[in-house]
């Protein structure tokens, strides 16, 4: 079959299945034919993909590069210095590494490349190379040069959580239960109760397993990347519908595993080890650090309390039940779906603060993918305030304008770039008038 007939067919298939999309991989591996052409291969790397590498195949139009906004997309390729990107996953939009931003100041030209906000995944079809500063991922040994999606997840998906006779449990291929549903939504392990032995007098497997989240890798994973060992488990519920403007509500991931051996910074830690350190270092903050519960304001040992109080700058009278801010998560101490899944919400039904034991993570300070800020940051720190005067420090803000240090405040943005960055949040109605970083949810420093 001619592969841009497969790549059409394809769309078309995603298209009519509308919100259920994810179905395509449906918690494993997908259909063969929607990555690999046994006879008419473009990839040159001896994997017949439909397209020149790895990357290139995730983030093509048809697939997770579509360029309208929505649903499992994570790269919208039309982005550029005037056109923000449009995908507003958890993850991020790697969109974000097309965009080099400029500015002048004092008859001095800056610049901010792309590469700088994000994992620079190598996909020679969307023209995205890895960056030039790192030979190896930062705080391991990782080859920079071959990074991609396959990287981090498992295009095969073969790990899963088990039922495993009602014990749960994690495992893989071989484990005798196959994968019935996606582990990323709040599908659960269940009894087998469909036969099914797939050889006569071979017995049917007792337990029907579901994905891990977004098909990531595990210990159990066959043929782990190079310079990649997973050690642990990466466990979190997203909502079904995660790719959304945040402006009215916010689109929570129930992220879990604090406190366990599938800890996200152990999941990070296989390429970023030196960052995994839980007590920090002189180098490097905390990760997989329980969150203090002392006295409102202190900026160390009392995380938690300041995190439930913290509404913006100056403020720290708010209610602990409605605390809960996406640009700034923490890792809960559980690693049960099912109770993960109750708080997976995006119409803010669940807006709980850090509960007993809850830890930060890698993700509380960075998206997997890009963003919209330097080392793919959820929120900006390159200037003390994140608004100004009401508003985002765009080149357009009055409070903010183009001459004096307004260009090293806006650094090349205008408004709506950063509003897109920020995932569509009206600044005056998520931030106070003159908020300072978002170090200051856990810290309470302004």
């Amino acid at each position: 079959m001619n592969r841009n007939r497969i790549i059409v067919g394809l769309a078309v298939l995603l298209a009519a299945v509308g919100v259920n999309a994810f179905a395509f991989h449906s918690g494993g591996v997908a259909e063969c034919e929607g990555c690999h052409s046994m006879h008419e291969a473009t990839s040159t790397d001896g994997n017949l993909l439909i397209a020149a590498d790895a990357s290139s195949t995730c983030i093509n139009p048809s697939c997770h590069g579509d360029p309208s906004p929505g649903s499992y997309h994570v790269y919208s390729g039309g982005a550029n210095q005037t056109t923000p990107p449009v995908q507003f996953t958890p993850g991020g939009d790697f969109g974000w590494l097309k965009i080099d931003f400029t500015w002048a100041m004092s008859g001095t030209n800056y610049s901010e490349p792309g590469y700088t906000r994000g994992h620079s995944v190598v996909a020679a079809d969307a023209g995205l190379a890895a960056d030039p500063r790192f030979a190896f991922g930062p705080g391991g040994t990782f080859d920079a040069s071959v990074l991609g999606c396959q990287s981090c997840h498992d295009p095969h998906g073969k790990a899963r959580q088990l039922y495993n006779g009602g014990a749960g449990g994690f495992g893989g291929t071989g484990s005798g239960e196959p994968i019935w549903a996606s582990g990323s939504y709040g599908d659960a392990p269940k009894a087998n109760t469909f036969g099914g032995t797939g050889h006569e007098g071979q017995g049917a497997p007792t337990g029907l397993a579901v994905g891990i989240y977004r098909l990531l890798w595990g210990p159990d994973s066959p043929d782990l990347p190079p310079g990649a060992a997973y050690t642990s488990y990466p466990v979190a519920v997203a909502p079904r519908t995660y790719n959304r403007t945040e402006n009215l509500t916010q689109t929570r991931v129930a992220y879990g595993g604090a406190g366990t051996a599938n800890s996200w910074g152990n999941w990070c830690g296989a390429c970023h080890g030196d960052f995994n350190v839980a007590s920090g270092s002189d180098e490097h903050h905390p990760t997989g650090e329980t969150l203090g519960t002392g006295p409102v304001g202190a900026a160390v040992g009392s995380e938690a309390t300041n995190y439930g109080a913290y509404v913006s700058s100056g403020r720290l009278n708010g209610a602990f039940a409605q605390s809960y801010n996406t640009l700034v998560p923490f890792a809960e101490a559980t690693t049960s779906i099912a109770t993960l899944a109750l708080h997976a919400k995006n119409d803010d039904t669940f807006l709980s603060g850090p509960g007993t034991g809850a830890e930060v993570m890698c993700l509380s300070c960075h998206r997997a993918h890009a963003s919209g800020f330097a080392e793919m940051l959820r929120f900006d720190y390159g200037y003390e305030f994140m608004t100004k005067g009401g508003d985002y420090p765009g080149s357009d803000n009055p409070t903010v304008g183009t001459t004096g240090r307004g260009p090293a405040q806006s650094r090349g943005r205008n408004i709506a770039m950063w509003r897109a960055a920020y995932y569509d949040r009206a600044a005056a109605t998520n931030f106070g008038p003159y908020d300072r970083v978002l170090c200051n949810k856990c810290h309470a420093q302004d």
